[in-house]
């Protein structure tokens, strides 16, 4: 049973619609939405991945423990390291610290992200438990118990 509220159209049909929408904001020169569009798309692609699995999804800070859980498992740590590049891009739509050409580039990581994402999922073993960073198993029993 996942864990997270299920949107009308999936996660991964929002996170290529919003692939497509930051090329679109960064070829008009909006470096804020284009960040927050990469950005979204990554996070909707772990929500994905996080639903089909039935692991829970509840906190931003869900997507970082997801993704390095299965680069620990896939044995690919530029999971983590593509992860933590686009995430900042979060940061960046509040503080519009960095120029399009960085965003092109975070743009180009995300779409690398996404494959090795999509990939791992293929080759991991269907039953792979939940993540079992403490924080992370924290959040998901407190908010059982507040749903209870």
């Amino acid at each position: 049973m996942s864990m997270t509220t299920q949107p009308i159209e999936s996660h991964e049909v929002h996170s290529q619609r919003l692939l497509s929408h930051a090329r679109e904001m960064l070829a008009g020169g909006d470096r804020l939405q284009a960040s927050e569009k990469i950005w979204g798309a990554v996070a909707h692609a772990v929500k994905a991945l996080a639903d089909e699995r039935g692991w829970p999804y509840l906190f931003h800070q869900d997507a970082g423990v997801i993704t390095s859980y299965v680069a620990q498992q896939v044995g690919n740590h530029d999971i983590e390291t593509y992860f933590a590049a686009v995430e900042n891009l979060h940061r960046n739509f509040y503080e519009d610290v960095w120029g399009l050409d960085v965003i092109a580039r975070r743009l180009s990581v995300a779409e690398q992200l996404l494959a090795l994402l999509s990939a791992a999922n293929d080759t991991m073993a269907q039953d792979l438990p939940m993540p079992t960073d403490g924080r992370y198993r924290n959040r998901v029993q407190r908010s059982r118990a507040a749903s209870c």
